[in-house]
């Protein structure tokens, strides 16, 4: 999770009522590939992308009233070669406005 942690894209994500995803990835993955597979998730901002080729980490921010957190990283998968796996292993969800 600290590969991928931005802390301003959290406060961002944070002011604007969008929930932090953070990813563990299993296999071998291009970071231009993941980052397009993230971006074009419904519901995910794109500036809020961060993807770790070192500690096979992505992290991303979602409107979540768009579109779960899982059915995002599900998402991902299916835009992903086979072998590689998204694993959520934590939410940060939005404060309530």
């Amino acid at each position: 999770m600290a590969a991928t942690y931005d802390h301003a894209v959290v406060q961002r994500a944070a002011a604007a009522g969008d929930t932090m995803v953070f990813c563990e990835v299993a296999g071998h993955f291009d970071m231009g590939q993941m980052r397009r597979a993230a971006t074009r998730a419904n519901g995910v901002v794109a500036h809020s992308v961060r993807v770790s080729t070192e500690q096979q980490a992505l992290s991303f921010a979602i409107d979540a009233r768009r579109q779960s957190p899982q059915a995002a990283a599900q998402a991902m998968q299916q835009a992903l070669p086979h072998g590689v796996r998204l694993n959520i292993v934590r939410v940060m969800a939005a404060p309530l406005r």
